[in-house]
């Protein structure tokens, strides 16, 4: 198996990551604050969104409102391949009423 950073002139990314491995199972991507591009074969997967600074910034229920309505606005065109999720950084200290704004601007935003 080998883990290569390619870097990356672009305004959009700083650089990329391979990771390639002979085995035919497939191996998890962990959210870590960044919004993941993953190509898996013919497959491209987008995770991310909440990163750890979302849960210091956004304060009312308005604001994380505003931001994964925006979130989901943005990536409309990859919502069959878009995974909203937290990321591993997500503070302790994180009130829980903010958790669930988050969950309830991904109900919203997402058509369920």
């Amino acid at each position: 198996m080998t883990y290569v950073e390619h870097p990356v002139f672009s305004p959009l990314a700083c650089c990329t990551w391979e990771r390639r491995t002979t085995s035919a199972r497939e191996h998890r991507v962990v959210p870590d604050a960044c919004v993941d591009l993953i190509w898996s074969g013919e497959r491209l997967i987008i995770a991310g969104g909440i990163s750890a600074a979302e849960f210091q910034r956004l304060k009312t229920r308005e604001a994380v409102f505003e931001y994964v309505g925006a979130l989901f606005a943005r990536l409309r065109p990859f919502a069959h391949r878009f995974v909203f999720s937290a990321s591993c950084n997500t503070p302790y200290t994180a009130p829980w009423q903010t958790i669930v704004w988050f969950r309830d601007a991904w109900k919203q935003f997402a058509g369920l």
